[in-house]
């Protein structure tokens, strides 16, 4: 006898089941079946009570980050034959938060907004079907995503002869930024990569004096092995101090004294000042490059 089997699973690969198969069983039996299988006929033609096996759909597959920009990141998945429709959520601490519920099943792509720049999401999605007027849910696929940071902002601090430093605001989430110099025709070269997110300047050296240069930075944020970058900066402008003048007295009178020196590269002008005592000195000519 059955009397003491209070539940039976069938699979729907079970074709055929003896019509006195559970006779002296409990009433209080009760066969877990798939909806139309020979267990479900069965099951019902002989008033035996039943709980129907929820079918999951099949759990998303290929979920990846598309795209990103540095306040949203396009995710996108596989089509689920079988499904109704998908839900999207982000992990927030150690909460997982809904952000989208996608109603058809051919959407297969998702745009979430109004993230921080420069910063690091993990994404789930599972997809659901309704069953005998319930949701049923797939398993979890889960990705990793993250934002680019924001167009970096730059400008020259300082300058010499054959120097200029650049500065720049930290870019939030960055791990690191590119300088780049403009050297003519639309061609622009890596000077410099410097790879730390918190440094905000770089020094570049062995430049001519008196000479002028374009440069401009973006910061990287890396997801695993790959670099993704913000926007560039405004190009900045930035210029080496002229070299130190050489000069010589060439002749000297009773009321003047002419001096003269060799022309520095790149100088606009000269300034000329007397010294007259307890530190202070005094312009006495400014005198333009064409002279």
């Amino acid at each position: 006898g059955c009397d003491s089997l209070r539940r039976v699973i069938i699979p729907d690969s079970v074709t055929t089941i003896g019509e006195c198969a559970f006779d002296g069983c409990s009433k209080d039996l009760i066969i877990n079946c798939y909806e139309n299988s020979e267990a479900h006929r069965y099951a019902y033609e002989n008033d035996i009570d039943f709980e129907l096996i929820k079918v999951k759909p099949a759990t998303p597959t290929n979920f990846r980050m598309l795209l990103n920009y540095p306040t949203t990141v396009k995710l996108g998945w596989e089509k689920v034959a079988e499904a109704e429709g998908y839900v999207i959520e982000r992990k927030i601490g150690d909460t997982w938060t809904i952000v989208a519920t996608i109603t058809k099943n051919s959407t297969v792509e998702y745009s979430v907004k109004g993230l921080p720049a420069g910063t690091d999401h993990e994404f789930r999605i599972s997809a659901y079907k309704t069953e005998n007027g319930e949701k049923v849910y797939s398993e979890y696929a889960t990705t990793d995503a993250i934002t680019r940071t924001l167009k970096a902002s730059g400008k020259m601090t300082a300058n010499t002869p054959t120097t200029v430093t650049l500065g720049w605001e930290v870019a939030e989430g960055a791990d690191g930024y590119i300088i780049e110099e403009h050297i003519g025709g639309g061609v622009w070269v890596r000077v410099a990569k410097v790879s730390s997110g918190t440094k905000s300047s770089y020094k570049i050296t062995g430049l001519a004096s008196g000479s002028t240069h374009k440069y401009r930075i973006k910061s990287y944020k890396f997801h695993g092995t790959v670099a993704y970058f913000g926007a560039y900066s405004d190009t900045i402008t930035a210029v080496t101090k002229p070299a130190q003048v050489k000069a010589t007295v060439q002749a000297v009178a009773t009321r003047s004294i002419r001096l003269s020196w060799d022309r520095v590269t790149g100088a606009d002008g000269y300034i000329i000042e007397k010294y007259v005592g307890n530190g202070v000195w005094e312009r006495v000519a400014k005198i333009s490059n064409e002279k």
